[in-house]
């Protein structure tokens, strides 16, 4: 006779619990669960929540792991339920609960749910940069308390940052002007906080934090400045007066390769002479044919200066000056160029959003 995992008594043959216990305890999950839903949307205290704790333990057959499933999807709940602005209150709550709960953060934090909130807490303390029009220095303030709460690492700073310069700049981008306020709030902000605007990691290329800075760029151009951006470690030699102005990663480059052959064709008869042997009559017509396919030539950078296109991989280095340009082609993720010159061929760039080098071209002094 099995016992009953939850009572301990007889069970029966071919059992392993009560159809009534495991009910009760179904009942008590789901309970404790909208008890610990409830703390974090009013003003319950933590002692009433382990007194439920306690009596659903007892009453209800919960064991340790039942009550650390509950606490990590309340957390989850609370994470996701949070609305801007981030006050008092939500971080009373949490703090009252993580130190008073009885389970250890790393526990808690098994499945990421602790970074999961101190990310969107530290987003929320940023964005109020932005929305409440709050001090730099206050925020900061605010942010410092979410760090000395919940283990929030320097990555994961940056992370948030970049995502809520990311949100500001594509709201201020919905009427496609820039005011210099704006500007300002968001050159505060990035250099406040330190984040690498001049080398953004991948997942931001072509975001609207480069776009921003791309614009600013256009803006200087447009004024007859050229940017001073430094960059350092350049695989390529400028020549005298001669200054990057922007660089993509990871581009492809493609270029036009002509082939051409002889194709003809044969008229007449033939006459069998021997065993093997013939002869043919006529004679034979044919015409050249040239076939146009784009040779991948490799990745690497392409880097703009106020004078040349540069592209440079591994196998091989171009410089393509802006004064020989006859055309270009944009396309969603690159751009097509044509050369002045008869036998010059065109060339494609891959990965990168042609926005910005359309405009640059329209706004250098060439």
């Amino acid at each position: 006779m099995s016992k009953c995992k939850y009572c301990g008594l007889s069970a029966g043959l071919f059992s392993h619990a009560h159809k009534e216990c495991e009910e009760k305890h179904k009942q008590g999950v789901a309970e404790l669960l909208a008890y610990i839903h409830s703390y974090f949307c009013s003003t319950d205290i933590i002692g009433n929540v382990i007194l439920k704790i306690n009596q659903l333990r007892t009453e209800n057959y919960l064991n340790q792991e039942d009550i650390v499933q509950c606490c990590r999807q309340g957390i989850r709940h609370f994470t996701d339920s949070i609305r801007l602005p981030i006050t008092k209150f939500h971080l009373q709550k949490i703090d009252e609960f993580i130190h008073n709960i009885g389970i250890s953060q790393t526990t808690l934090n098994k499945d990421g749910d602790i970074d999961k909130l101190g990310i969107r807490l530290y987003q929320g303390v940023l964005m109020s940069y932005f929305v409440e029009k709050q001090p730099m220095a206050k925020v900061a303030k605010r942010t410092q308390i979410i760090s000395g709460l919940l283990p929030i690492t320097s990555s994961m700073k940056e992370d948030a940052g970049l995502a809520v310069l990311d949100k500001a700049a594509t709201k201020f981008l919905n009427d496609g002007l820039i005011s210099d306020n704006e500007q300002a709030m968001l050159d505060d902000f990035s250099n406040y906080l330190n984040l690498p605007t001049n080398n953004l990691p991948t997942r931001y290329q072509g975001s609207s934090i480069e776009k921003i800075k791309q614009s600013e760029i256009l803006r200087q151009l447009q004024n007859g400045i050229i940017p001073t951006a430094r960059y350092c470690n350049l695989p390529i030699i400028l020549s005298q007066g001669e200054q990057v102005i922007w660089t993509y990663d990871n581009v492809t480059m493609y270029q036009e390769k002509i082939t051409r052959e002889w194709v003809g064709r044969h008229s007449g008869m033939s006459f069998r002479i021997m065993k093997g042997v013939y002869y043919r009559t006529g004679g034979s017509k044919g015409h050249p044919v040239e076939r146009s396919s784009m040779e991948n030539m490799g990745v690497g950078m392409l880097i703009l200066t106020n004078k040349n296109i540069c592209f440079h991989a591994s196998s091989r280095s171009v410089k393509i000056p802006y004064k020989k340009l006859a055309g270009m082609t944009p396309y969603s993720d690159g751009i097509e160029i044509h050369q002045d010159g008869s036998k010059a061929q065109r060339q494609v760039f891959q990965g990168f959003d042609s926005w910005f080098m359309m405009n640059l071209l329209s706004c250098i002094n060439l």
